[in-house]
């Protein structure tokens, strides 16, 4: 595919640094329990844990493996010209970024270091929300990023149009969100903002394209 290897340098580098939570296990061997806490309730207590073998070696190979699928999905993509170097590299660095982000949290829970977890899970959620809502208005029309219904896909306005809504919904709800980290009870405010930013786009959608049907 002439995607892939238009940006074969990019390809290796991020599948590495998807690794690189392995190195870092392996530094710290010594120092982790046999089982590791791998899942957070909403307080941000452990309620699942792994091996240590599982959460070191197989956790960042499970995000590789996700990180190939995404890339030869983009790059399949039957409108993957449409995706500019920039959202392809947004693409590309996604799944790195959530396994060093999540390795670490995990490793520095194993070890007992006192962090809130909850709240900076939060904080990158914002971030995250943040970055992509001034990505989204700036996509064409494609099967890959965007808010994408068979009436954005169809009709080049309604894209343009959703997609700078739900863009604007996404910076504003990761304002919000980072906001709420600060509240007690913060998911009660958090998940309807973040349910609402996904929903919201798919309702204008489809009042622009039941608009346009009427005329």
């Amino acid at each position: 595919m002439e995607r892939i290897k238009k940006n074969k340098t990019s390809i290796i580098i991020s599948s590495v640094l998807i690794l690189v939570p392995v190195l870092i296990g392996i530094i710290l061997w010594d120092r982790l329990p046999d089982m590791i806490p791998t899942h957070f309730n909403l307080k941000g207590e452990a309620d699942q844990y792994s091996s240590k073998i599982f959460t070191v070696f197989f956790m960042p190979l499970i995000l590789l493996a996700l990180h190939g699928i995404m890339i030869i999905g983009t790059a399949s993509d039957p409108k993957g010209e449409r995706v500019s170097d920039k959202i392809f590299n947004l693409i590309l660095y996604i799944v790195p970024v959530v396994s060093i982000f999540v390795s670490t949290m995990i490793y520095l829970k194993a070890m007992n270091y006192d962090i809130n977890i909850t709240r900076i899970v939060l904080w990158f959620i914002s971030v995250v929300f943040i970055i992509t809502g001034n990505y989204i208005p700036k996509a064409r029309q494609n099967y890959t990023i965007g808010f994408r219904t068979s009436w954005t896909l169809n009709d080049q306005e309604n894209w343009d149009k959703t997609n700078r809504f739900g863009g604007y919904l996404m910076v504003a709800a990761g304002i919000l969100t980072f906001i709420c980290s600060f509240l007690p009870n913060t998911f009660i405010f958090v998940l309807p903002l973040l349910i609402l930013s996904g929903i919201l786009p798919l309702i204008y959608s489809f009042m622009l394209y039941s608009r346009k049907a009427r005329q």
